[in-house]
């Protein structure tokens, strides 16, 4: 999952918490590794790694918001081999 400062809460908030009652393991990526983002509704969040890391190949998901969404819209992959476009698209 991505989060930055500005998130919608509820678009971050509601998937993750619903992954980990599922028992999923969530991974939380941001700008910065351990840095706490603040939402809109000021709800926050840490990043547990900084997008720059994140190794598409060894996740079973990629969960993104509709803010991340709209700024790699024009280009989002539909292969899981292109997700590192996403994750180069987020950083830069």
């Amino acid at each position: 999952m991505s989060v930055e400062n500005e998130c919608e809460d509820l678009e971050l908030q509601v998937p993750k918490f619903s992954m980990l009652q599922e028992g999923a393991k969530v991974i939380v990526a941001g700008p910065e590794e351990g840095k706490t983002y603040s939402g809109k509704h000021g709800y926050p969040c840490k990043a547990d790694l900084a997008l720059d890391s994140v190794n598409p190949s060894e996740y079973e998901a990629l969960i993104i918001s509709q803010q991340v969404y709209l700024k790699v819209s024009s280009v989002l992959p539909t292969t899981r081999s292109s997700y590192r476009l996403i994750v180069d698209l987020l950083i830069n």
